[in-house]
């Protein structure tokens, strides 16, 4: 394989508005994309794609996890908290942490501290 340039995680959830409600708010802002009305996709970072596809009946949880790293951990728990997100536990550092389920589909948490269990 040549040198890899990119990565896309795809992820699949039930409701679109309660999906774009919960990933636009996690991320801090609209889908820099989306070409059809059940698609969207955000570059978390330059060729760093978080993609979702939404309306399906039985979104199936993806045992993937999906980090973002955040520049103060506490402080991104916070505001997740302002917004109604349940989040079971805050470690900062780097030790690894079982990450709780997002409301429609993907295992999440976030770096360099880790942030589980959103609801």
């Amino acid at each position: 394989m040549n040198r890899i340039t990119g990565l896309t995680m795809a992820l699949a959830a039930g409701s679109t508005h309660e999906a774009l409600d919960f990933y636009s708010g996690l991320l801090g802002r609209a889908p820099d994309f989306a070409p059809h009305d059940d698609f969207f996709g955000w570059e978390i970072s330059p060729r760093a794609w978080l993609q979702l596809s939404t309306e399906h009946d039985e979104p199936v949880p993806s045992t993937a996890r999906v980090r973002f790293d955040v520049p103060d951990v506490r402080e991104s728990a916070r505001l997740l908290r302002a917004r109604g997100t349940e989040i079971s536990d805050v470690v900062a550092g780097r030790e690894p942490v079982p990450d709780g389920a997002a409301p429609m589909s993907s295992r999440i948490g976030s770096g360099p501290g880790h942030i589980s269990g959103y609801r």
